[in-house]
């Protein structure tokens, strides 16, 4: 009987057709509002849709929670910093209204470096809700 290969951690995957089947369960919605927190085993990510925000409070209609390992998040970061870098670079540098006067997120194309500047550099990490 023979034994399946197994590839090392550090060692690229070849490149290999992907075929995504949709399951039974799949959303997809907008969303505006995206809740994430963390735990020593994984990361989630709440995404919703803001209904109505005024002084007072803030509601918003959350359709769907993605949990995933914490290498997974990691690996997640660079290619969404790459698609941002490619946006830019097509369309112009993305308004970020939470950066404040004078503050704005840049994406170093190549570098994979993210870096915020201005009020937005300023803010703390929303406490986490309980589940």
């Amino acid at each position: 009987m023979a034994k399946a290969r197994k590839t090392a951690p550090d060692q690229p995957r070849a490149k290999r057709p992907v075929e995504s089947v949709r399951a039974d369960k799949f959303v997809s919605g907008y969303a505006n509002y995206v809740e994430v927190q963390k735990t020593p085993w994984d990361f989630r990510l709440t995404f919703g849709e803001i209904l109505t925000a005024d002084r007072e409070k803030l509601t918003v209609s959350e359709f769907a929670s993605i949990v995933m390992s914490p290498q997974h998040a990691k690996s997640l970061l660079p290619l969404l910093i790459q698609q941002l870098a490619a946006y830019e670079n097509e369309y112009g540098p993305i308004p970020v209204p939470g950066a404040g006067r004078g503050g704005k997120v840049t994406v170093t194309p190549g570098t994979g470096t993210l870096s915020v500047t201005g009020e937005a550099a300023a803010l703390k990490t929303p406490p986490t809700r309980p589940d």
